[in-house]
Order: structure tokens, then sequence, then C-alpha cells
């Protein structure tokens, strides 16, 4: 999913979550996590760490100034003390270009009414 700031998408809206957690709520654009993630599914957001992430978390960053994109992480990369993150769309062949930890703007928790983080979502994750 692709957002382009100031284009059709709604930008996302900062919002405090349960135990005092600031999370993120914006809606899916584009078709490129589908069938898991469809067009208009309300997505949660949490700030969170590049340490914090794992393979089959599906993240937003901002591949370019004024683009982000929500998709699946399918590796992690190490290079000398910084971390980057490869991700790829479900529903996408090719993987897309770097990101690194700074252009990371959060993970998606909640995709509709369901929790990421049940067992059955993380081995979808995994499995994709």
């Amino acid at each position: 999913m692709v957002h382009p700031s100031g284009g059709k998408a709604p930008s996302p809206i900062l919002v405090n979550g349960s135990g005092g957690r600031i999370l993120c709520a914006a809606v899916a654009f584009g078709t490129s996590m589908r069938p898991f993630v469809a067009p208009g599914a309300e997505l949660e957001l949490e700030a969170v760490s590049v340490s914090d992430i794992q393979l089959g978390d599906i993240v937003s960053c901002e591949s370019r100034p004024g683009l982000s994109i929500t998709h699946r992480v399918v590796k992690i990369l190490k290079k000398q003390a910084q971390v980057f993150l490869i991700t790829k769309g479900d529903n996408r062949l090719d993987c897309d270009e770097a990101v690194a930890e700074s252009q990371i703007l959060g993970r998606v928790v909640r995709v509709g009414r369901r929790s990421l983080a049940s067992l059955p979502w993380r081995a979808l994750g995994w499995w994709v």
C-alpha cells in the first residue's frame, strides 16, 4: 500500500492507546497487501524500535519524502552500525528498496478488529 502525502489516502491520526502508548490510526490504500489487508481497512500502528521488528511484521515506512508504504518485512540487513529493512507487499512479486531505521513510521498492530499479535497472524507473517 502506497500512501502519497497530499494524495487521495487519508492522513494518519495520532491517538492515545491503552497503557499510554501513542498509536497512529490510518486507512489502507491500494491492493499490494491483498488478500490479508484489503483497501479501506482501518490500521492501527505503534511506534517501534528497529530492534523490536521481526520478519513477518507489517510496517509503515517513508520510502521517499512524501511517500509512505505499508508492507511486510521479508529481510533484516545489518550493515556496520545500521539496520535496514527489506519489505514487500503480499500481492507483489518484487521487494521494495531497503529502508533505514529513520524511515520507519510504525508497526501495524491491528487490521480492523484483528490483532496482529495473535498466533494465526504471527504464523501467517512467517509463512508469507
